[in-house]
């Protein structure tokens, strides 16, 4: 019974210490516009006008030291959207002088899959150990662990997805080192 209790508690506790685990968080602000470049080609984006418009969801924005290309997504795509090239003819890309954006905000995240795939380890043990044992019981049990866990560790991954942070401020000068 108190097995139980600890393992329990692990299956709960694991989810929710590992939901954000691997996600591409930004340890320090970038400081140099390939930095910028680099966090912005796996993440959409939210550019801040001057003027004070938005321009959110954002793809592939790219910043050079006069001026900041992006696109909006336009097409609801379907299977062979994952095939194509990384930019479609069909979904034009715009540029604007970089003096008109005061800042640019990144959805950091990519906890979804690894918080799902960490948080299903227990399970994981838990089939492993009924496998070398012999118990089929052991291994169904380790099963709805495993998949237990690893919906809950996607929920949490999902929650740490949706923070934004700035890695871009104007003016661009200080990015040009």
């Amino acid at each position: 019974m108190r097995c139980c209790c600890y393992c329990l508690l692990l299956v709960l506790l694991v989810p929710t210490l590992t939901g954000c685990a691997g996600s591409s968080e930004i340890a320090q602000p970038p400081t140099r516009l390939s930095e910028i470049n680099r966090v912005l080609e796996s993440s959409d984006a939210t550019i801040v006008w001057v003027s004070g418009n938005r321009v959110k969801d954002a793809e592939y924005v790219r910043l050079s030291r006069d001026s900041i290309r992006y696109r909006l997504h336009t097409d609801p795509g379907g299977a062979s959207r994952w095939e194509s090239s990384r930019l479609p003819e069909s979904e034009k890309t715009r540029s604007r002088p970089i003096e008109d954006a005061q800042r640019i905000e990144a959805l950091v995240g990519g906890g979804v899959v690894s918080g799902s795939a960490i948080s299903a380890i227990p399970g994981g043990i838990v089939i492993g150990t009924s496998l070398v044992s012999g118990s089929e019981l052991g291994v169904r049990y380790g099963t709805i662990i495993a998949l237990a866990c690893g919906a809950i560790g996607a929920v949490f991954g999902l929650v740490a997805d949706m923070e934004r942070r700035v890695v871009y401020r104007r003016p661009v000068s200080r990015y040009l080192k």
